[in-house]
């Protein structure tokens, strides 16, 4: 079938159900596989529920809870017909305020039970509350959504098109407020697809998110590629890498994607599970959301072997570069190829420059993004020409490799020297002796700046 004329996420799983209605989507462990066919019928009845209580295309529900496949399913089924707004839900009431309302939120989905500030809040604000319940069933990603408010139907009902909004997002910036990210299901739908290509994904595929539901990171590349290709996705209700390795031998997944966290925290459990990793069907371990230090995905390419595949991405544009599968060439210290889009490198001058020479990555991207919401100083800072300015210094190769070096706001200016931090750190920790090293500035009445470094060192250095 050609699933690339949908356009849509949702409207992609509603034609997998089609071909394969009891093939598994939504896989956890001890519970029954949630079945595109079973997907479809609970989207349904999301999209009954919230169009009778009021809420739909262009409507935010806000999502609040924990990971599990419940709240997975609710996602898919709330982009189906109105947008998810996955929000962290350990924020604090006066955050909550805040977001929700420049968010723009109807209404907030909470998991019962959950004793979150979200509920006061939601109150405060006058927002109506539905409740999340997956109690009554023994299937991943089965829940009952109750208690939906008396309201006039929508006058948008029906499933959501390729223009309509599909995800809200926040940015995971550190430096200022988070910005709004606006997804439309057509990009979303391409951000996936793009990732399918790449990754060699088929229906045979099955995925180990290890990420929260609020993170793009989840919602593009775990979630939005697998249901793409047809294939599923186990889901942790929270993350143990005992339960981790469990799983690799059990569900048999083929590959999984996480942060670095996740896989400092798998390499040290590796070698007390011999027995699991003999039974594991891994065929590549994806790491995004933070550099992975080489010499850890050198040795969990050992323990678990399978390539650690080290990508590039952000919440706007999804992947950006990454090394490729193999055969392709490994590349060390790079973050590899362009993934679907345009991505060059620009100088000072707004020009673009030839391989070799350092710059600011930029990416062609209306396709996947088209501009930060209600923020006209954020949009004409990020975009030139076309453009999108990541912020992030970078060098392609001859080959098309691309190496991170810095933030541009990051970069050290030591008397008109500039020094980029992550060369630092990499030095440190080239270091037997060095664990971990972060490089920042510190003043100087002469220089400006001068170069600081906090170590940390290894166990019985």
């Amino acid at each position: 079938m050609d699933i690339e004329v949908e356009k849509t996420i949702t409207n992609i799983v509603r034609r997998h159900a089609q071909v394969q209605p009891d093939a598994p989507a939504l896989v956890a462990e001890g519970q029954e596989p949630l079945t595109y066919g079973a997907l479809v019928r609970q989207m349904d009845d999301v999209q009954d529920r919230l169009n009778a209580a009021g809420f739909g295309r262009g409507d935010r529900i806000a999502i609040i809870g924990t990971n599990g496949p419940a709240l997975t399913a609710l996602v898919i089924s709330v982009m189906g017909c109105a947008v998810a707004v996955p929000i962290n839900p350990v924020l604090s009431v006066g955050e909550f305020i805040m977001y929700l309302r420049d968010l723009k939120v109807r209404a907030v989905a909470v998991e019962a039970e959950m004793d979150t500030p979200v509920r006061i809040a939601a109150e405060q604000m006058g927002l109506p509350i539905l409740e999340i319940d997956a109690a009554s069933t023994d299937q991943a990603g089965g829940f009952d959504l109750r208690h939906a408010p008396s309201a006039e139907p929508t006058a948008r009902p029906g499933p959501a098109g390729p223009d309509d909004l599909a995800l809200v997002l926040l940015t995971s910036g550190t430096t200022s407020y988070s910005k709004v990210v606006p997804i439309t299901h057509g990009q979303l739908e391409t951000k996936a697809r793009r990732t399918v290509r790449f990754f060699k994904m088929t229906a045979e595929d099955r995925c180990v998110n290890l990420m929260p539901l609020f993170h793009a990171h989840a919602l593009y590349t775990a979630l939005g590629a697998s249901l793409h290709c047809g294939g599923s996705v186990v889901i942790l209700h929270a993350f143990s890498a005992d339960v981790f390795f469990r799983l690799i031998a059990t569900l048999r997944p083929t590959w999984y994607t996480g942060s670095y966290t996740f896989h400092h925290a798998i390499h040290a459990a590796a070698p007390r599970h011999a027995a699991e990793i003999a039974n594991s069907q891994l065929r590549f371990i994806r790491t995004a959301s933070g550099h992975l230090d080489d010499r850890i995905a050198e040795q969990l390419e050992g323990l678990l072997h399978a390539p650690v595949i080290e990508t590039y991405s952000n919440t706007e544009l999804s992947i950006i570069t990454s090394r490729p599968l193999p055969p392709g060439k490994h590349k060390k210290g790079t973050v590899g190829i362009a993934v679907g889009g345009k991505v060059a490198i620009m100088g000072s001058d707004n020009r673009p420059l030839p391989p070799g020479e350092r710059g600011e990555v930029v990416v062609r991207c209306m396709e996947v993004f088209s501009g930060y919401e209600n923020d006209s100083a954020a949009n004409a800072e990020s975009f030139v020409d076309g453009w999108f300015r990541t912020g992030d210094e970078g060098v392609f190769d001859a080959d098309g490799y691309l190496t991170l070096t810095g933030r541009i706001k990051d970069i050290i200016n030591r008397g008109g020297e500039k020094i980029t931090p992550s060369e630092v750190d990499a030095a440190l920790m080239a270091h037997p002796d060095v664990a971990t090293a972060v490089t920042f500035p510190v003043p100087h009445t002469t220089l400006g700046q001068e170069v600081a470094a906090a170590v940390v060192p290894e166990k019985g250095a």
